[in-house]
């Protein structure tokens, strides 16, 4: 099965679990596995949002979980209803098994090694995690893509006693994927962090990017069109060519203090 690139990422991210290592060259991602390098370990994945179910078939085709299993899961029967298909077809059905699951609520603590959350904004994602907390503390790792609030995902994560040991940038389609290996989930306290909480700063410098994250100048390149984007806006707004629904004053104050902070991470 051929893969997007942001998919392939999570597989090898969750096999470079599997292995205890964190570190992966860019240019691994455009190539297929080796299965002699893979640790031989029976695994079970939980894929929270599985939609069509190409991760944990991926997962299985490739061996990258051993002779593990893939719980698929879903919220939507639609979606669900397809990867059920796509799995019979696959000849994985007695590997990967569908659950129709509210985030982990399906998920019994200790039935997953890795939990895997992606294609969600930051505060879902969250939220799926906070909900799961007993289940995710008897996970080993979780793998996860926001793709909004990625600096406070990042606070309210760390906050609640989770480590992020490694951080992958994938540019695939035109977008960019942040993916992130949580670990020292036995340790997550989420009763201090009731709501979702964006400290409105990046918390992280590019020095500390530069030394752990996969794909840092990926990173600067998002950070350098998202300034672009904001300069543009700023630009507008004080033509007077903004949005009438939003106070100018407000929204341009808003466009300096995060065209400072990405300035303060690109110095």
């Amino acid at each position: 099965m051929d893969l997007s690139l942001r998919l392939k990422a999570i597989a090898y991210i969750i096999r470079e679990c599997i292995g205890g290592r964190y570190k992966l060259p860019p240019a691994a991602l455009c190539e297929e596995p080796v299965a002699e390098n893979i640790l031989r370990r029976s695994v079970t994945v939980a894929d929270i949002g599985c939609d069509h179910g190409y991760l944990g078939i991926y997962l299985c085709e490739r061996d990258i979980i051993g002779d593990g299993r893939v719980f698929a899961c879903d919220l939507r029967e639609g979606p669900l209803k397809i990867a059920e298909g796509n799995i019979a077809a696959s000849g994985f059905s007695d590997r990967i098994e569908t659950r129709l699951s509210d985030g982990l609520e399906k998920i019994a603590p200790g039935e997953a090694d890795i939990i895997t959350i992606n294609g969600m904004g930051g505060e879902l994602i969250f939220d799926i995690l906070r909900s799961g907390e007993q289940v995710i503390k008897k996970a080993g790792y979780a793998v996860v893509s926001p793709q909004s609030k990625l600096s406070a995902f990042r606070y309210c994560i760390r906050k609640c006693g989770i480590d992020i040991p490694h951080e992958e940038v994938v540019y695939d389609a035109g977008k960019y994927y942040h993916i992130m290996v949580l670990s020292e989930l036995e340790k997550a306290d989420f009763s201090g962090m009731k709501v979702f909480e964006d400290p409105g700063i990046f918390e992280i410098s590019y020095e500390d990017y530069a030394g752990r994250v996969s794909g840092a100048g990926i990173y600067t390149e998002e950070l350098l069109k998202k300034r672009r984007l904001l300069a543009d806006a700023k630009k507008r707004i004080e033509e007077g060519r903004g949005n009438e629904r939003e106070p100018a004053s407000e929204r341009l104050r808003e466009i300096e203090t995060e065209i400072g902070y990405i300035d303060r991470i690109l110095a």
